[in-house]
């Protein structure tokens, strides 16, 4: 009887199926604290580094599978709506996976079955190998992948190497079924050779009948040779052994290879990135996106242009940083990118005209490819010379505008400069405005200052530029403006900046002293005097300018920073250029007024000057006088000379 009540009570007390424990939740009888138990964590698991006894699930968990609508969760765990067989079957399922991911979190095992969901998709089962206890959870059951979607993650992670393939055949026919590309050779981790072979479940239901057979004692003969035939096996297994973790070693020196090659690229992708992000022009930024494409694709050149609507050129940078510009010549690669949207590709380049100017006589192969706008514009182009191996489109998908890296970073970085250079651009004489002078002291202007070079500036009028406006309009006038910044560009540097300063008035700043910017404003000076002004109709009318000079000069440099400058330059040497432009307009217009010590040396020079001529016209005049007079009939046909002549 004691026995009887003690068997009943083990019954009791034993630990429940899983079956049971499904059984028990749907009928409302599981307790709320309880957890459910799949059983022992499978051997494969353990392989990949799961560490513990049991997988768990939580009744949560199962309810979200069985009646999502029953339960608000984020994100897309809800819905599933997973069969109450399948449910049952997730020991077995996860037991005898087809396929095995490693998740997007490092502690996290995403397994594929072949078992099929509500709504014709595969069960998917991720698994958190983060445990308490020794428990290792499932997170979750789902079928929420379209066949696109799993054939998508599927080839994502045959791509990063992260697929460990169970089951070769049902994984082939899975792929087929979901129509994802089959394996390839070096596309996953083979289970059975990344782990030792494990050691198979023996069926032990009928090992008491066994028990009872009688047991044949060996020879000593039959047991060497038995001890030999085992011997000999365990040695074959060794050697199978040993030739998979050298297998297994070549693969993982392979893997950290590329990885360490796929990490140095992202470190320098970033860097570039954060490059192009922060640069404080167009010129340093089209410089750092070639960097970028250099490194990138492996070539030898890389040449990224951008698009300037205003002159309707491309241009691109040399390596001191200064613009060069290329007319967009028609039925080149390069145009076809810019006006077509069209990549170029030659890998066998025998000649031919590319486009941007440059020598092709080295040139073995090339890849031109458009960069296009959020809009679908084309706002630049790469020219990419010399690769190693053959240009392909993996190349041209870099510049993808949606999922290619660098084409998204090429993309910011040219929207962004374009739109900054908008702001800061005048629309009427395509020069810089008073914002566009405030980042050109800050970035350019105030460097200078702090290393001691020379900075010096010009301050431009137009003279009487109210009568053009009022005789022949605003039109006529806006043409003036036009022509004046027009002379002011072709004379000054790239590095120079030239700038619109409101109305009438423009502000030349360049990297040089005050005789050199004195000289610069003559130049200036005379190329507007000598360009005719167009205002239509036929007509045209001369223009002259009244120019102020001077030197920026401070006894604390390093007092000036960002934030300063620019109240500084208007202050102070802008100021002084300004009351010498006023000194020159009461002199007359059409002149330049500098700092007094350089405009007494120019005085000096040209009373010098002058006394030079008069002495060789006094001389001229004494030497005529000291010659003997001839008579008048042999001088009748000679002309008269005059002083006029001889100045």
């Amino acid at each position: 009887m004691d026995t009887d009540l003690d068997k009943k009570t083990a019954e009791q007390n034993a630990p429940l199926s899983y079956s049971a424990q499904i059984d028990k939740f749907l009928n409302g009888s599981l307790k709320s604290s309880d957890i459910i138990s799949l059983g022992e964590i499978p051997q494969w698991l353990k392989a990949e580094g799961a560490q513990g006894n049991e997988l768990i699930m939580t009744q949560e968990t199962l309810q979200n599978c069985v009646n999502p609508s029953s339960v608000k969760m984020k994100g897309h765990t809800t819905g599933h709506d997973v069969p109450i067989d399948i449910m049952k079957q997730l020991p077995e399922l996860i037991a005898n996976p087809v396929l095995v991911m490693r998740g997007s979190h490092p502690q996290t095992i995403v397994v594929i079955t072949d078992a099929i969901g509500k709504d014709g998709n595969n069960i998917i089962i991720p698994i958190s190998l983060n445990s308490k206890k020794g428990f290792k959870p499932v997170c979750k059951v789902t079928s929420a992948y379209s066949k696109r979607n799993l054939a998508n993650y599927i080839t994502s992670s045959l791509e990063h190497k992260t697929a460990i393939l169970i089951e070769r055949e049902k994984a082939d026919t899975m792929l087929r079924s979901i129509e994802c590309q089959s394996f390839k050779e070096n596309t996953f981790i083979d289970f059975y050779l990344s782990i030792p072979q494990l050691p198979k479940i023996v069926n032990t239901q009928n090992q008491n009948s066994e028990k009872n057979k009688e047991e044949i004692p060996l020879t000593n003969e039959e047991l060497m040779k038995a001890l030999a035939d085992q011997l000999g096996k365990n040695n074959d297994l060794v050697g199978q052994l040993l030739d998979k973790i050298s297998t297994l070693e070549k693969k993982v020196d392979e893997t950290t290879q590329q990885l360490q090659s796929v990490t140095e690229k992202q470190e320098m992708f970033t860097t570039h990135f954060n490059q192009i992000y922060n640069a404080k022009s167009m010129e340093e930024t089209l410089g750092i996106m070639s960097d970028l494409g250099k490194s990138d694709m492996e070539v030898e050149s890389c040449d990224v242009y951008s698009y300037d609507a205003l002159e309707d050129k491309l241009f691109t940078v040399d390596d001191n940083g200064e613009r060069i510009y290329t007319d967009i010549s028609e039925n080149t690669p390069i145009s076809s990118a810019l006006l077509k949207n069209e990549v170029f590709i030659d890998n066998n380049y025998t000649g031919g005209e590319i486009g941007d100017g440059r020598d092709s006589d080295k040139v073995k192969n090339v890849a031109v490819i458009p960069i296009e706008a959020k809009t679908g514009e084309v706002i630049g182009v790469v020219v990419a010379k010399n690769k190693d191996t053959e240009f392909n489109k993996d190349d041209v998908d870099k510049f993808n505008l949606e999922n290619g890296k660098i084409g998204s970073a090429f993309r910011m970085g040219l929207e962004n400069k374009a739109l900054k250079q908008a702001a800061i651009t005048d629309k009427l004489t395509h020069l810089h405005n008073r914002q566009g002078a405030q980042e050109h002291l800050k970035n350019v202007v105030l460097p200078q200052i702090h290393e001691g070079k020379s900075v010096s500036t010009i301050m431009i009028d137009i003279d009487k530029f109210k009568s053009f406006n009022d005789t022949y309009g605003h039109d006529a006038g806006d043409k003036v403006l036009q022509t004046v910044a027009e002379a002011l560009k072709t004379q000054t540097r790239s590095s120079d900046g030239v700038f619109r300063w409101g109305g009438e008035e423009m502000v030349v700043i360049a990297n040089m002293n005050a005789n050199e910017a004195y000289e610069l404003a003559e130049r200036l000076r005379k190329t507007i005097e000598n360009t005719p002004c167009d205002i239509g109709d036929g007509k045209t009318v001369q223009v002259t300018a009244s120019m102020g000079v001077a030197q920026i000069v401070t006894e604390h440099p390093q007092q000036l920073n960002t934030n300063n400058i620019m109240e500084y330059f208007e202050t102070k040497p802008l100021k002084r250029a300004d009351e010498r432009l006023y000194e020159a307009k009461e002199n007359g217009r059409n002149q330049v007024v500098a700092p007094p010590a350089i405009m007494k040396a120019q005085q000096q020079q040209q009373e010098r000057r002058k006394s030079s001529v008069i002495g060789t016209i006094k001389s001229v005049k004494d030497e005529e006088q000291s010659r003997p007079k001839q008579p008048k009939e042999q001088n009748r046909n000679q002309p008269k000379k005059s002083n006029h002549d001889l100045s």
